[in-house]
C-alpha cells in the first residue's frame, strides 16, 4: 500500500501513485488533456541477472503518450 511504502498522496497534482500486488506501480494521470486524463502507465518489477528490471507497457495510456520502452510490441515487431 502507499501508507507501508511511506508514500503521501498526491492526488492533487497531475498524476496520482497507488503501489499494488507484487510491487505494481500504477499511474494516473489527470488534468492534462482529452485522451489523457484518466488513463494509466503500470510498472511491473521483474527479477533479472542485472537485478530488478521494469515492465512499463501495461495500462491504458495509448502509445503516442508513451516513451519508446513503454509502447508494447507489436505482432509484426515480434
Amino acid at each position: 500500500s502507499n501508507e507501508s511504502c511511506d508514500m503521501e498522496d498526491v492526488g492533487s497534482r497531475r498524476f496520482s501513485i497507488a503501489i499494488g500486488k507484487r510491487a505494481a506501480i500504477t499511474i494516473t494521470y489527470a488534468a492534462i488533456k482529452p485522451g489523457v486524463d484518466g488513463r494509466t502507465v503500470i510498472l511491473k518489477p521483474r527479477k533479472s541477472a542485472d537485478g530488478i528490471k521494469w515492465d512499463c507497457r501495461g495500462g491504458t495510456l495509448q502509445p503516442l503518450y508513451r516513451p519508446a520502452a513503454c509502447r508494447a510490441k507489436t505482432a509484426a515487431e515480434g
